[in-house]
């Protein structure tokens, strides 16, 4: 299975996420590896999640948390702490030009 794929599964999302897969990869060339339920870009600087408790996908950004996000931003689309990284919770299509 590959990410866009996996994307397709989410009748409500997949747009959202096919069109931030497309902007991945117009940043950098690269792919995306599957790693346990996370698909991470390599090179890494992104990776995205589908938890499987409904129609929700999660994205990691590799960057310290961004101190100059507009509190605006943040109330559409909060950042929480992930593993090493901020993560995010994508649900709706108006959170697109926040990601």
């Amino acid at each position: 299975m590959t990410i866009e794929e996996e994307i397709l599964r989410l009748p409500n999302l997949k747009n959202i996420g096919l069109a931030l897969v497309q902007f991945v990869y117009s940043l950098h060339k690269g792919t995306f590896v599957k790693k346990n339920t996370d698909w991470i870009y390599n090179p890494k600087f992104v990776a995205f999640g589908f938890p499987r408790r409904g129609e929700i996908m999660s994205m990691h950004i590799d960057v310290d948390y961004p101190a100059d996000i507009d509190e605006r931003d943040l109330r559409v689309l909060p950042l929480y702490s992930g593993h090493y990284y901020p993560r995010c919770l994508i649900t709706e299509s108006r959170q697109l030009a926040v990601c």
